[in-house]
């Protein structure tokens, strides 16, 4: 089940950092979401050492879908939740069973890297999803678009005035 969630990250990223359609943020933030909810639910599971339904993640789950709705602010919280809970559990799993740790640490130490350079790297975060609205804009050569966008034809004739 792991690796169908990380396939449906990957999806998703490629989705929302490609495309870029209305429901990017659906395809994206989803399936963060449920690894983030199956990692946390699985180190609970680990140091409780009982079994936990598949509820304990997919209920979490759905839950984002109108956290979603409410826009990338709301999103991010619940998703830096989520995380905290997911590398909390990790951690405090690697503390009680020293047979994972090198593996624990190891992957979140890796996580970590990931996202110091991915954060730099991101500057537009939350950029429009129409920032290039017509093809002419699609074939701007480098370097892309300053944060918010090219301005579009509207806005330059305003500045022209």
């Amino acid at each position: 089940m792991f690796a169908l969630l990380v396939a449906g990250v990957g999806v998703g990223s490629f989705i929302q950092h490609g495309p870029h359609p209305d429901w990017q943020a659906y395809a994206h933030d989803l399936p963060l979401a449920a690894v983030l909810v199956f990692v946390a639910a699985d180190a609970a599971s680990d140091l409780t050492g009982r079994e936990l339904s598949h509820r304990w993640w997919l209920i979490p789950s759905v839950a984002m879908v109108p956290v979603v709705a409410m826009g990338a602010t709301a999103s991010t919280i619940a998703q830096t939740v989520m995380a905290a809970a997911a590398i909390g559990g990790s951690l405090l799993r690697a503390v009680r069973r020293p047979v994972v740790r090198r593996a624990l640490i190891t992957a979140l130490v890796i996580a970590a890297a990931g996202a110091t350079v991915g954060t730099p790297s991101d500057q537009c975060r939350y950029v429009e999803p129409t920032v290039f609205s017509t093809s002419r804009d699609l074939a701007r050569p480098w370097p892309p678009p300053p944060c918010g966008g090219w301005p579009r034809q509207s806005e330059r004739a305003a500045r022209r005035r």
